[in-house]
């Protein structure tokens, strides 16, 4: 015999096959439940092409079903959004960037698309997301776009950089090595670049975005920078489906622009990081240890298929590594 001790309601949201919908899967992170939003492709025909994948970083406080939700379904794109597993966050770096590359590992494995176009979006918070994934993860996007996203903790939330800092310092300054993020831009040189920000912006200054701007302008030769005038942090300036904010039509036409080269296509490799255990790897070429731990670490290889040889230099790299299995 049973005793009922308690019972509740639970509502359940019926899907079709055209609407967001939510995918659960165990984190191999920590062995929790987790979830993230799909934006499912709109395709024309049975017979269309495999779609491309947008990974697309919420900002603060907002869910990830709600970011999927802020798009307008795309004929040529599915749209994936992480949790980032807590309202506000990780700021997308620590357990938020792991949270980020375990979904798109995940709608990687499960969801159809094109491996050649793969891109990486993000409103606010999730901006600061997509130039943070971006520079550390360069290799697996053809094309970033942030949007209304801020550079790092020392641009824009206060946080303090130490000039000429004492050993003790500089230990401590060492641990936040990959949150600086211009340290690493150039890893971005490879992709195509879509910035987007609103002039009148009271969350997220457009100051952040010129920056970018500015540095990117010193060696990068495709990127755009559309800052909206008179536009606050969140803004929609068309009567199309989706939040223009996020959803913006010339946005998704750069991405649809780029795709991937294939890895016998690499023939140059230059990739800086500040730590392995982060960010090891750009195509063939990994810098699987560091003489100085903690310090920004560099390799610059030219592949020459013909001679079957690489030439290039390293800094503060101790033992590099190049997979040739790829290769011709």
């Amino acid at each position: 015999e049973r005793t009922v001790l308690d019972t509740t309601e639970i509502k359940v949201r019926l899907r079709t096959p055209d609407q967001t919908y939510k995918v659960t899967f165990l984190s191999e992170i920590d062995g929790s439940v987790q979830y993230y939003a799909v934006n499912p492709a709109h395709l024309l025909s049975p017979k269309a092409p495999a779609p491309a994948l947008v990974l697309s970083l919420h900002g603060a406080s907002v869910e990830a079903i709600g970011q999927a939700d802020a798009y307008s379904p795309k004929s040529w794109a599915t749209l994936v959004a992480p949790t980032n597993r807590r309202p506000y966050g990780f700021d997308w770096e620590d357990w938020g960037r792991m949270d980020a590359l375990e979904v798109l590992n995940h709608a990687q494995k499960t969801l159809p698309y094109d491996p050649q176009r793969v891109y990486l979006t993000g409103h606010s918070m999730g901006g600061h997301g997509t130039w943070q994934i971006g520079v550390h993860f360069a290799e697996r996007f053809a094309a970033i776009a942030p949007s209304a996203g801020w550079i790092s903790f020392v641009s824009y939330a206060g946080g303090v950089q130490v000039q000429a800092p004492n050993p003790v310092e500089k230990m401590l300054q060492s641990a936040s090595q990959t949150s600086a993020t211009l340290h690493y831009l150039p890893n971005l040189t490879p992709l195509g670049i879509y910035i987007l920000h609103g002039s009148a912006d009271d969350n997220v200054p457009a100051t952040e975005a010129q920056e970018m701007v500015r540095q990117l302008g010193k060696f990068h030769r495709d990127f755009t920078y559309h800052e909206q005038p008179g536009a606050g942090h969140w803004w929609d300036a068309s009567p199309e489906p989706g939040a223009d904010a996020v959803d913006w039509r010339p946005l998704f036409e750069f991405f649809s622009r780029h795709t991937l080269p294939p890895l016998e296509a690499i023939r140059e490799v230059d990739f800086t990081t500040g730590n392995p255990g982060v960010s090891a790897w750009y195509k063939w070429a990994g810098i699987e240890a560091q003489r100085v731990p903690w310090e920004t670490s560099n390799v610059h290889l030219v592949f020459d298929p013909l001679l079957r040889r690489f030439s290039g230099t390293t800094r503060n790299v101790e033992q590099l590594t190049i997979k040739v299995s790829g290769l011709p």
